[in-house]
């Protein structure tokens, strides 16, 4: 028996038009009516996985930044890494030598870049 289900969503729970298919969305809607969470979890902000969670429905959690943010259905954060602002100036510093780099930081909704004219960070715009 499944306790719970974590599912990545690029290559994993969206299509490669970034939808959930029905049928994936079925299925999800048949394990959380036995009772087994559903937990969506990604790389993305909170923003970047709030409008498909919402379509699951009866999530509970969200799981963001690979793990750096856990947040409950409320928006409230149960678990959170946060970097201070002295070692991001650190960061900033080291790479400083690397400016190809697309070095983005993020809040829990908002994304704070050192270029926004670097392609890493105008593709994320899209």
């Amino acid at each position: 028996m499944y306790k719970a289900v974590f599912s990545d969503f690029d290559g994993t729970l969206l299509t490669s038009d970034h939808n959930i298919s029905p049928r994936t969305l079925a299925a999800i809607q048949r394990i959380t009516r036995k009772g087994i969470p559903f937990v969506p979890i990604s790389a993305r902000s909170p923003l970047g996985i709030l409008p498909y969670a919402k379509q699951i429905e009866d999530y509970n959690v969200i799981v963001a930044f690979s793990g750096a943010l856990i947040l409950d259905r409320n928006l409230t954060a149960l678990y959170s890494v946060n970097i201070s602002p002295e070692d991001i100036q650190k960061i900033n510093q080291a790479l400083a030598l690397y400016p190809e780099l697309g070095v983005n930081y993020y809040t829990n909704d908002d994304c704070v870049a050192r270029d926004v004219n670097n392609k890493w960070v105008i593709l994320r715009r899209v």
